[in-house]
């Protein structure tokens, strides 16, 4: 596949999330919308109001914004600047992480959505060490240590995905050691609302790691991982963004539904 269709999946994914993103309750989002399988307007008054079909998160527009620095030559100056103007110049949803960005405030978030954006990098960038630094340093512009790691980690995750291994083989060698891998073990026989209802549905690593590594354990096609991580609720854009490009690199060509191209624009 790729490096542009790998980048386009990630961002597909962001946008079968954008109209029920932040809703924590599965069953609302089921009587609202049915089964999320297209890429739908957000309703007014949600989080994402403005956007259209097709469209993108703030976490997806972020990462649209990184992908254009790479192109050009990564500069990590150039994309702080491109956020800083991106935001004096949107009506985007601001976050926690984007505020105290704007204000000044030294990187503190723990939240993965800083780790999310390096669905660019993993799409984009064909050197792993060159990879693993500007996922850690494009992270650290918003984001605290403990995400700058996990974007290293999801790097190196896609890295051995790229040289042929399997999915479950290649989540277990990066995350072996960690906490995070055991508990989204213990909780795969779960149907995906359980299992994240167990593992945390909200932003934070803590909850958002796990239940992203439950996803990618599940080896389930590209169409069915993205609709189960929407219909489990919570923050299903920050985890989405790395599982599209992710699950785009594993399956390769004819992954990505050709239905969910045609609604969304090339970026």
């Amino acid at each position: 596949m790729k490096k542009e269709e790998i980048f386009e999946a990630a961002l597909i994914a962001d946008s079968l999330a954008l109209a029920p993103h932040w809703n924590y309750d599965p069953a609302d989002i089921k009587k609202t919308f049915g089964t999320v399988d297209q890429l739908l307007k957000p309703p007014a008054g949600s989080y994402h109001d403005g956007e259209p079909a097709g469209g993108q998160t703030h976490y997806g527009h972020q990462t649209s914004l990184l992908a254009n620095c790479l192109r050009q030559g990564w500069d990590i100056e150039r994309f702080r600047n491109d956020l800083k103007t991106f935001w004096e110049n949107s009506n985007a949803y601001k976050d926690h992480a984007t505020k105290a960005f704007l204000a000044g405030e030294a990187p503190a978030s723990t939240e993965l959505a800083g780790a999310s954006r390096c669905a660019a990098v993993i799409a984009l960038v064909e050197e792993e060490e060159e990879a693993v630094k500007i996922a850690r340093d494009q992270a650290g512009v918003t984001h605290g240590p403990s995400v700058a790691q996990a974007a290293e980690d999801l790097v190196r995750l896609a890295f051995l995905l790229r040289s042929g291994q399997r999915m479950v083989e290649a989540v277990e060698k990066v995350y072996g050691d960690m906490s995070e891998l055991r508990r989204a073990q213990e909780v795969g026989a779960l149907a995906p609302n359980e299992a994240l209802g167990e593992l945390g549905r909200d932003c934070s690593l803590k909850s958002a790691l796990p239940s992203l590594l439950y996803l990618l354990l599940r080896e389930e096609p590209y169409r069915e991982t993205l609709i189960a991580n929407v219909m489990a609720g919570g923050d299903s854009a920050a985890r989405g963004l790395p599982l599209g490009a992710l699950l785009a690199l594993s399956q390769g060509d004819g992954a990505v539904p050709a239905a969910w191209k045609a609604q969304h624009p090339k970026r």
